[in-house]
């Protein structure tokens, strides 16, 4: 991908299946500048601000690449919301009714924006009775 990136003079961006800290400082030693790692396989919200610190101090371009559902997809807002310099507007993960049903207020855009729960933690409500209707026995 560094190489790819060095010969064409558009951005190339990389990193959606990078895992560690170290592959994504890789990508960025190799010329990658833009980077787009998981919050869901980098290590929640705390390893994704490791990875917005390590692009910054290099000078590339974090944009988050998101695609779980409602609880992945809430956390990736709250990081993107979090970033001054963000440049890049946050993927959107299409609603999916099986998973949305069990939350009070699974993250829904209005007029393009997403509008962030300002209750503790990632701000979701469980609606325990749609949730009670999912569950699978373990015998």
């Amino acid at each position: 991908m560094g190489e790819v990136a060095q010969r064409l003079d558009i951005t190339v961006s990389a990193g959606e299946q990078t895992y560690t800290l170290a592959g994504l400082a890789d990508l960025i030693a190799a010329g990658v500048r833009m980077v787009q790692p998981d919050i869901v396989k980098m290590g929640g919200i705390t390893g994704l601000m490791r990875c917005v610190a390590l692009a910054n101090a290099h000078g590339a371009e974090l944009v988050p690449h998101q695609t779980q559902p409602t609880i992945g997809h809430m956390a990736n807002l709250h990081l993107a919301a979090s970033q001054a310099h963000a440049t890049k507007p946050c993927e959107l993960n299409d609603p999916s009714p099986r998973v949305h049903a069990v939350f009070e207020n699974p993250p829904r855009h209005v007029d393009g924006l997403f509008h962030l729960p300002q209750a503790p933690g990632l701000g979701l409500q469980v609606n325990e009775a749609e949730l009670a209707k999912r569950r699978v026995p373990i015998a």
